[in-house]
């Protein structure tokens, strides 16, 4: 208790040092100083970084990943300091975010998911947190956490590149479920198309099924998606050609 605190004493005199000396200092200059500090070897200057991060309260909220980072960190007065940090700087997410981080309550893990998949996009800062929840997760509930996942990152190429590839490779059949009821939801889930496509060609049945399930959900108004579709639909593997019949139905426009 008491090494956090002369922390905290010690961001507060250099912040107020700060302002004194320079009335330029701007708070995205202290954060960019903290953020510095953070990237240390020493726990102390991290803890430092982060206390400093909690001063500057909603002004800091770009650096919100780097404090839920922090909640994970090999240091515990870091841990410490980040789980005092956060609602100072990102309210909105700190509950949801330090349940997933502490909690051993599946339950109660299981709403905080939910929590902030509500929040979608604004929720961003506590993707660190999600994905280690998913890490950690196994079958249904490794699901539901993609999909909070997937409704936070939804702005996200990157993520939705991640999910494309669950949908396809993950071993949780759970996963590849959740991972395909996503993937429509996402900014630039037509940016996928490219990775599907040729995989109707492929012998894997599981394979050409997800990305015949893949394509009906994010292929709209795209004719060379939908004529590759119209080639399976007499397809010599009946559940490939029931699946490409179906997805035909949902894509091709109606008169």
């Amino acid at each position: 208790m008491r090494r956090a605190s002369s922390i905290v004493a010690i961001a507060l005199a250099t912040l107020t040092t700060l302002d004194r000396a320079d009335a330029q200092v701007t708070p995205q200059q202290t954060m960019d100083s903290a953020m510095k500090y953070l990237k240390s070897n020493s726990g102390t200057d991290r803890a430092f970084g982060i206390v400093t991060l909690g001063l500057l309260g909603k002004d800091a909220i770009g650096a919100s990943k780097d404090i839920v980072v922090a909640l994970y960190d090999s240091s515990p007065e870091v841990r410490k300091v980040a789980g005092q940090t956060l609602p100072m700087v990102n309210p909105a997410i700190s509950q949801p975010v330090l349940t997933l981080a502490r909690s051993d309550d599946r339950d109660a893990k299981a709403q905080a998911v939910k929590d902030l998949g509500k929040q979608g996009p604004d929720a961003i800062g506590a993707m660190p947190a999600l994905m280690n929840t998913f890490d950690q997760t196994k079958g249904a509930d490794k699901g539901q956490v993609l999909l909070a996942m997937a409704a936070v990152g939804s702005q996200d190429k990157e993520m939705t590149a991640k999910v494309a590839m669950w949908a396809l490779k993950d071993p949780d059949p759970a996963v590849r479920a959740a991972a395909l009821q996503a993937l429509p939801k996402m900014a630039d889930a037509k940016g996928q198309i490219a990775t599907f496509l040729p995989l109707l060609a492929e012998m894997n049945q599981q394979s050409r099924l997800t990305a015949i399930t893949a394509l009906a959900g994010i292929g709209q108004n795209n004719p060379q998606v939908l004529k590759a579709l119209e080639g399976l639909t007499n397809d010599k593997d009946k559940q490939v050609s029931e699946a490409a019949t179906k997805a035909v139905g949902i894509l091709k426009p109606r008169k």
